[in-house]
């Protein structure tokens, strides 16, 4: 009797392990991943899913977005076979029907389209401009009170190093071109240049922003030409760069 109660709580007990076995295998393989060398048929797609651009296409805004940044949203590279318009060389631009500006007091000229305003002793800052011109796209923001009214390209002009702003405001007493930048923290040295036939050099010049400057020295005087739009050379439009290419001293 007691080998027949033995045998049968065994028999009981196999059971018992042999269903816990396979459970166990049962979830191993349900949440086992699939092999990705193995076919698979009949999984439910969903056709309401779309996929997010991966980049913003920017062609025709006048920058060459030629670095960008890799996250979704970030401007599309630009080159010139896919962005011809950005990203046309400055000798491709053409300037015959150019408007040229002359200033005979301070000697300096540079050519610019005939869409962008002009402006002598423009400007709401603090020191004054000779000139500034404002591109269509930044009238256009202007008119439409989307930024407060500024021109793209300024051009200052002073006696000299010695009577510069900044110099005089934080007393670095820099008579030279090379000391006003070693001198003024807001300053940095990008590299040097040709402005017309006289040699200049580009900075970043920090401060309420960062903007892409030009300064040069011309019969003792200073010249500064600031772009408001660019923290950089690389950020100038290809109509900034070929007016630039027209700037020539007179004097």
């Amino acid at each position: 009797m007691n080998q027949k109660i033995s045998t049968g709580i065994g028999t009981i007990i196999l059971i018992i392990i042999a269903i816990t076995t396979g459970v166990f295998v049962w979830l191993y393989e349900k949440d086992r991943p699939i092999d990705s060398g193995q076919a698979v048929q009949n999984l439910p797609v969903n056709k309401k899913f779309k996929v997010a651009p991966i980049c913003k296409n920017l062609c025709g805004d006048g920058n060459c977005d030629e670095t960008v940044c890799m996250a979704t949203g970030c401007p599309c590279p630009e080159t010139e076979e896919s962005c011809s318009q950005d990203c046309s060389d400055v000798n491709d631009i053409s300037t015959v029907d150019w408007q040229t500006y002359k200033n005979e007091k301070y000697g300096f000229e540079f050519q610019y389209p005939k869409d962008w305003k002009l402006s002598e002793n423009g400007g709401n800052n603090f020191d004054i401009p000779v000139i500034g011109i404002i591109s269509p796209e930044t009238q256009k923001l202007t008119k439409d009170e989307r930024v407060q009214y500024f021109e793209d390209i300024l051009v200052y002009y002073y006696p000299s190093v010695s009577d510069e702003p900044e110099n005089i405001a934080n007393n670095f007493k820099a008579a030279t071109l090379d000391e006003l930048v070693e001198r003024n923290s807001m300053i940095e040295k990008v590299g040097t240049l040709k402005l017309g036939d006289t040699n200049a050099v580009d900075v970043i010049w920090g401060g309420e922003g960062e903007y892409y400057t030009i300064l040069a020295i011309k019969n003792l005087h200073l010249y500064e030409i600031l772009f408001s739009n660019a923290s950089s050379k690389d950020e100038l439009t290809s109509i900034e760069k070929t007016i630039l290419s027209t700037f020539k001293f007179t004097k």
